[in-house]
């Protein structure tokens, strides 16, 4: 009589923590705004054209150019106190692949090819943190790069 108890309890339990239906969980409004700010701006990202067809410099100069749109608007977001330290971290890790991306165009221009690589290189693993934040904070679009 235990065992099938048990085992009807245990059932009961992870339905519970797995949840039924399937449904998904509902998005803050901090997420819904964070998606729908992370659509457009890869719609713009990709007005701007792929560095191999346009030359790394009118692209970063256009990546720039958006992103720093795109941080200003992070800014205008307002996520809940739960998730403003995450936020935080996730705007500056956005900011700082802009920012880095801006100083590698500096060093191309300058013609410092090892410096500009190693740099973008960085800035590239800066938006992966930042992408792997908007994830946790409910937003999957800000994973979704341009052209992808």
């Amino acid at each position: 009589m235990r065992r099938p108890l048990l085992a009807c309890c245990l059932a009961a339990c992870v339905a519970t923590l797995v949840g039924c239906g399937g449904a998904e969980p509902e998005r803050t409004p901090y997420a819904e705004s964070l998606g729908t700010l992370c659509d457009a701006t890869r719609a713009e990202l990709e007005a701007v054209g792929e560095s191999r067809e346009i030359g790394f410099e009118e692209w970063a100069r256009g990546q720039v150019e958006v992103g720093q749109g795109f941080v200003a608007e992070l800014d205008r977001l307002q996520p809940s106190a739960l998730e403003r330290a995450r936020a935080r971290r996730l705007r500056d890790s956005f900011d700082l692949y802009f920012r880095g991306t801006s100083y590698s165009l500096g060093l191309y221009r300058a013609g410092e090819e090892v410096g500009f690589r190693v740099n973008q290189q960085r800035a590239n693993d800066v938006l992966a943190q930042a992408e792997k934040l908007a994830v946790l904070l409910g937003a999957p679009e800000c994973a979704q790069r341009p052209f992808a």
